[in-house]
């Protein structure tokens, strides 16, 4: 006996933009089920940011990077339970410098609705406390 979970055996690619980067991982997905965030690597990791799909009508939109993609690298992505606060962990530096850090922090940007593009990031500090 065998066993799928989808009900054809043929598994397909569903974004091609999506081929170009050796790594898609840290998935997450909103309580309703239309948006998702995750992080997109390159081969060489000189890309590491979070990307982004939204569903609309029941399709899914093209993945795209997240607003504040820059030369830093952003992963893990994570949506509090109001959906307003996505937290990542990011090598941004802190200190107002433009070099990156050579650890990860954690960092987050906050919207006032779902259809609002995010914050600037904002370094969540220390000790970490999730309000």
């Amino acid at each position: 006996m065998n066993a799928y979970s989808q009900i054809d055996s043929q598994v397909e690619l569903a974004f091609e933009s999506l081929n170009q980067f050796i790594n898609v991982r840290d998935f997450c997905i909103s309580n309703d089920t239309t948006e998702v965030y995750f992080t997109v690597q390159s081969p060489s990791q000189e890309i590491s940011h979070i990307a982004y799909m939204k569903k609309r009508n029941g399709i899914w939109d093209e993945p795209q990077l997240i607003s504040f993609a820059d030369q830093y690298s952003d992963l893990e992505p994570f949506l509090s339970p109001d959906q307003m606060r996505l937290c990542f962990a990011s090598n941004r530096p802190r200190d107002g410098s433009t070099q990156p850090r050579k650890d990860f922090d954690i960092w987050y940007v906050v919207r006032k609705n779902k259809n609002e593009k995010w914050s600037d990031p904002v370094n969540m500090g220390s000790p970490v406390k999730f309000r």
